[in-house]
């Protein structure tokens, strides 16, 4: 069979990506990832008193890991459906933590210069984004299955929006047990951790996506 035959044959007898991916794919993705960051802080570490709930920094950490979450999950499902245009997500993963480091710098130059340190370093910056990465494991191997099931073609950049969205829904599970509110702490150190779950998706991706 020549090679021109053969591509007419994969294109015109495909078919098109099934409905109800989103439901079958990545909901669940999401359901293990956040369940098992969520459980295994709450077994490690025990979750922050339920008052700091209502702090605005808390509810801001919180909110900031959500949408992340969901820019992430929105950007994995439009990558597996060829075809789709992907531009506004990506731009979305990217401005989002661009945003919020904006803003975090602008709250570390606000802060009284005896408060700068606990604002930007916290108690937990050595440990936090590689917690939030061993949180975030089992997640990514949820998002590879995920994207398995739908159909990729930009292995590589699908692989960093696995990472992405594992990363930012462990943060959400660690963001219950964290403490840590400061807009600098925040915006430095999850983003890092969510960042590096990126970085291990990207790379990963080859070997663990298939379909």
């Amino acid at each position: 069979m020549k090679t021109d035959d053969l591509i007419h044959m994969l294109a015109t007898q495909a078919g098109p990506v099934p409905k109800g991916l989103f439901t079958r794919s990545v909901l669940p993705a999401a359901a293990l990832a956040l369940g098992f960051s969520a459980l295994m802080t709450w077994l490690v570490f025990g979750w922050v008193p339920v008052g700091l709930l209502s702090m605005a920094g808390m509810q801001l950490k919180l909110a900031y890991v959500a949408i992340l979450a969901f820019a992430g999950g929105l950007l994995l499902f439009r990558l597996g459906r060829p075809g789709l245009s992907t531009r506004a997500q990506q731009w979305a993963v990217f401005v989002l933590p661009l945003g919020m480091m904006i803003y975090g710098a602008i709250g570390y130059l606000l802060t009284p210069e005896d408060q700068k340190a606990t604002a930007l370093w916290g108690h937990s910056y050595l440990s936090c984004p590689w917690t939030i990465t061993a949180l975030s494991v089992p997640g990514l191997m949820a998002a590879f299955w995920a994207a398995s099931q739908m159909a990729p073609t930009r292995i590589r950049v699908t692989g960093a929006a696995c990472g992405f969205f594992a990363g930012a829904l462990g943060a959400t599970g660690y963001a219950f047990a964290c403490s840590e509110v400061a807009a600098p702490f925040v915006a430095l150190w999850y983003t890092l951790g969510i960042s590096l779950v990126t970085a291990l998706g990207a790379l990963l991706a080859p070997r663990f996506i298939r379909w």
